[in-house]
């Protein structure tokens, strides 16, 4: 009876090792994807510019492809997951949120009369580019 209750703890004991390691395989891509940032900057009349998928926060800061922003642009947010720009034409807001449909939400909660000129993630998935009143 003893080498029996041996067995079947050691064959638990495997079967838990199996499932960790499934597991650790399973979340390591994840982390990855989270590690990747993005910002948006805004500008004199209607100018604005967004840019995702920079390896590293300090990366995503000093991003300096601003030219079609003008010369006055400014960043307005650094964002990891997902980045949203409403305009009214005379005011920008900026909001991060963990989707698109959260960041843009935020940014047009906060712009009453607004539009989403812009939206982005940086999983991969395509956002929102709307250049109307630009």
């Amino acid at each position: 009876m003893t080498g029996t209750s041996f067995g079947k703890r050691l064959a638990l004991m495997g079967a838990a090792t199996a499932v960790a390691a499934g597991l650790a395989v399973t979340v390591s891509p994840t982390a990855q994807a989270a590690d990747q940032w993005g910002g948006i900057a805004t500008g004199q009349q209607g100018q604005w510019v967004l840019w995702w998928g920079k390896p590293d926060r300090t990366s995503a800061a000093y991003f300096g492809n601003w030219a079609k922003c003008g010369v006055a642009c400014k960043r307005v947010l650094l964002f990891e997951e997902c980045g949203a720009l409403a305009y009214n034409g005379g005011a920008f807001s900026a909001a991060e949120g963990s989707t698109q449909q959260d960041a843009e939400g935020v940014a047009l909660g906060d712009l009453p009369g607004g539009w989403i000129v812009a939206s982005r993630c940086n999983d991969g998935s395509y956002g929102t580019i709307n250049w109307q009143g630009s």
